[in-house]
């Protein structure tokens, strides 16, 4: 299947047991910000750069060159037309009839359709209904957490998608879990170096340029509490 950033994402919240290595809360919000990012990069929205777009300036608005296979990334993508990616971070957890829990299901639910992953139900405290995402094929994950611990040990400019997901694993603060082994201080300061830099999405700057980013994560947060027990 072709990666993304969300499905890259997904892949490394979870260990090999299955369990979240992040609290759901905090990682919906930051799968949002990812599925926003895919959908610009991937050409069903585009950021206008000048007056000749139908949009203002930094808005948002559909190519018509794609459609999203899923219907929530479908309907993420229609209800962004005409916002500033920052409009809509802020606002999709107020969304009537939009959950962004779903969202993340879905691409769940599409990584296990590709033999990425198996869900299994579970139950913690005994009785807690929840669902562990087991990988399938190792290799992917395995791929993507090697590439991201590239990003962070060498000098070498990683590619778009790599600085985007490594910008995006700073906002979870996972990378002790993740690499164990490495110096975290060394870590933070790469991620803030890549987060600086102009190598990763222009769409994800847009996203969270001046935007209080723990302000929205708590927003969001507190809306994906209530989903938990069918996470």
């Amino acid at each position: 299947m072709r990666r993304t950033i969300a499905t890259d994402l997904l892949l490394l919240a979870y260990d090999e047991k299955g369990d979240l290595v992040v609290d759901v809360t905090i990682l919906d919000p930051v799968v949002a910000v990812a599925c926003l990012v895919d959908l610009v990069e991937e050409g069903a929205l585009a950021l206008a750069t000048d007056a000749s777009a139908p949009v203002p300036i930094g808005h948002l608005y559909a190519t018509g060159e794609l459609r999203p296979e899923l219907p929530l990334l479908d309907e993420l993508a229609t209800r962004a037309e005409g916002c500033t990616p920052k409009e809509v971070v802020s606002k999709i957890g107020l969304w009537s009839g939009y959950s962004v829990s779903d969202l993340r299901r879905a691409l769940q639910d599409r990584l296990a359709a590709h033999g990425v992953v198996t869900r299994e139900d579970r139950r913690a405290l005994g009785f807690l209904r929840y669902h562990a995402w087991l990988p399938t094929d190792p290799t992917v994950g395995a791929a993507v957490k090697a590439e991201v611990r590239a990003a962070l040990t060498e000098s070498a400019r990683p590619a778009e998608h790599t600085v985007t997901l490594v910008s995006l694993l700073g906002l979870l603060t996972i990378t002790h879990r993740l690499f164990p082994d490495l110096d975290q201080a060394e870590v933070e300061a790469r991620i803030q170096e890549l987060q600086r830099s102009d190598w990763g999405s222009a769409a994800l700057r847009s996203a969270t340029e001046d935007a209080d980013m723990e302000a929205i994560m708590v927003v969001l947060g507190v809306l994906a509490i209530g989903a938990f027990v069918a996470s």
